[in-house]
């Protein structure tokens, strides 16, 4: 390793680990160490490890919830992050664009390090409808925005509103969805930024009808996913016009 990073990543809080296996980390739980793993706590410590990773040229790879990744055996160079902390918050804003009389819609806005599946399974919870269709996926939020995740249900495209995005220059950003390029399985982001967040939209529903719909989604994936064994969910993209696997 040519970076001292125990003493670099002292500024840095949160937990550190160094020469870290990685394979829980991962849904296939297989691969190498990284170099260093940090568990952000904050938007400021990610700040700071981003600019001490910038100013000395040390790759910085997001971790996500480690459930669409293959590690190699020889792991992971640089610094590994994982999102944890404020990072995991969610809060529901109703009536964001409407009277409160009436009321029949919602923003949510969630942190980039949320369980995807445990998100929709919370706000099906409180009757709000629109990620139905996220219930089973393994991940976070933020590796989610990233490849506009989904299912034969819908994807995040559907109900996202923006995302909040740490450029290289250590600000925040919002970017509202239509300039996310979000596509199938795909974005735009801008070059070596992260997604620490994201506002979605969502309706009042009917919370037996929302989560048969759960139900019925994660069965199906029960049938078709080995979900008994080390996985990472369903790894097929469909050809246009048609599908990779049918029931």
């Amino acid at each position: 390793m040519k970076w001292d990073l125990p003493t670099l990543l002292e500024p840095v809080g949160g937990r550190k680990r160094f020469h870290q296996p990685l394979a829980r980390y991962s849904s296939f739980r297989i691969g190498g160490s990284a170099d260093a793993l940090v568990l952000v706590e904050d938007i400021e410590n990610l700040k700071t490890l981003q600019a001490i990773a910038l100013a000395h040229d040390i790759p910085l790879f997001i971790l996500g919830g480690g459930s669409n990744l293959l590690i190699r055996d020889g792991g992971i160079r640089g610094i590994v992050v994982a999102m944890r902390g404020t990072f995991r918050t969610c809060r529901v804003v109703p009536c964001a664009d409407e009277p409160e009389s009436g009321c029949q819609r919602a923003e949510v806005h969630a942190g980039a390090g949320c369980s995807l599946s445990r998100l929709a399974m919370q706000l099906a919870q409180q009757s709000w409808s629109g990620l139905e269709f996220a219930y089973g996926i393994p991940g976070t939020l933020g590796g989610a925005m990233i490849m506009n995740a989904g299912t034969h249900l819908g994807d995040l495209s559907q109900v996202v509103i923006a995302a909040q995005v740490l450029l290289a220059s250590g600000r925040v950003e919002t970017i509202p969805s239509q300039d996310l390029g979000l596509r199938y399985r795909g974005s735009s982001y801008p070059a070596a930024s992260i997604v620490v967040g994201a506002t979605l939209r969502v309706q009042q529903g009917n919370r037996d009808t929302i989560e048969s719909a759960m139900r019925e989604s994660n069965e199906r994936r029960q049938r078709t996913q080995p979900l008994w064994l080390p996985n990472a969910g369903s790894i097929f993209k469909n050809p246009p016009g048609t599908a990779a696997a049918f029931d």
